[in-house]
This record gives structure tokens, sequence and C-alpha cells, in this order.
């Protein structure tokens, strides 16, 4: 198990499990659920010349004001694969899920937001003999103590189908689509990282 040496700022724990549930959608169920889409949705996909995809949305919200933000999921030197997303509030984030050693995933996220402050965690998924997902979340209160939670999570729930299987691509596309992209028309085969061999890659 790997520890944290990283700077949770006070006042911030409340969005820690946005990187692994992309709660503020509204879940109404479906493969992966399907949500509540922002009005006037629009979004572009690039596909850039080392293989990774830059997806940019633009929407309007309840009150009639535009936003737009973008999302790169690309190689990273460790064999893992980066999702880095930004808006125009100058709000960032990085999230970078790899295979571990025992059969599992991990996502390590660093969150920045518009006044440079930024909020880290380290989370590990696994399997567990009842087919539910394990999920420990490590990370510095704002104490400076390491806390750990642990808890249980339905697969279905998690990865949308109880038949799916816990690795590194279903993690990437359940954030993806969690995060309200459309990966209709997005390719992910150029990502050396990412094993779609047994993918049936229409459906990414």
């Amino acid at each position: 198990m790997r520890g944290m040496n990283s700077q949770f700022q006070q006042g911030q724990q409340s969005g820690r499990q946005e990187a692994y549930e992309g709660k503020g959608g509204g879940h109404k169920g479906g493969k992966r659920g399907e949500y509540s889409e922002p009005e006037d949705l629009t979004q572009e996909v690039v596909n850039n010349d080392d293989g990774s995809v830059t997806i940019s949305v633009s929407a309007t919200d309840s009150e009639g004001e535009t936003h737009s933000r973008s999302v790169t999921v690309s190689d990273n030197d460790s064999g893992g694969i980066d999702i880095s997303s930004v808006n125009d509030e100058g709000r960032s984030k990085t999230v970078t899920v790899s295979a571990d050693e025992d059969g599992g995933v991990d996502l390590d996220v660093v969150c920045i937001n518009e006044d440079g402050e930024t909020v880290s965690r380290h989370v590990e998924l696994d399997m567990n003999d009842d087919g539910t997902v394990s999920l420990e979340e490590l990370f510095i209160d704002q104490y400076g103590e390491e806390q750990s939670i642990v808890r249980d999570i339905e697969l279905a729930k998690f990865l949308g189908d109880e038949s799916e299987t816990l690795n590194v691509y279903e993690v990437v596309e359940g954030y993806l689509e969690r995060s309200h992209f459309d990966l209709t028309d997005v390719d992910l085969t150029g990502l050396n990282n990412l094993d779609t061999s047994s993918v049936d890659v229409l459906s990414i």
C-alpha cells in the first residue's frame, strides 16, 4: 500500500469523490448511467499526432451562461493513462490511471483550483471475492494527518454492468462518460498504454 506525501488544502475535502464517481450529473440509469445533459452542448474531438485525444465541450448552464472545458487523454511515461482537464474558470485536474501489481487499478488525482491551491489523493480499486469493488482512498486531511476511507461498491454501479471487468480501459471510459463526454466518435486506440484488444472499438 502506497502512502501519500500531498498537501490537502483546508475546506476542500467535499469534492474528493468526484474523481472516481463523477458526481454532479443526474444519474438516471442505463449501461453506465444516462445523465441529464447540459443545454446546448457542443463537442469537438481532436486526435493528436502522438496518439492522445483531446475532447473540448461547451454548454449553457441553467442561468444562460456558456462554459467550456477540455480533456486530454494521453499515455504517460509510467505505463499508465493521464486524463488532464481544464475549464474556463481556471480549475484543472489530472487523473492518472494505472494497473497495480495485484490486478487492480490505481488512480492518482491532483486538482488545482483558480487560486492555485492543490488537492491530491490516491485511490485503489480491487475486486473482492464476492464480485464487488473495494475502493480505498488515501489523503492528507486539513490537519496534516493521513486518512484512509475504505468501502465496497457494486460492480454494475461503478462500471455500468455486472459483466464488466475492472481494468484501466473500463475505468478510463467510465470516468469520461460520467464527466458528460460523448464517446461515440472518440478513438482511443492510438494510446499505447491502453489495451483495447478485447474491446469493440466501435463502442468507444
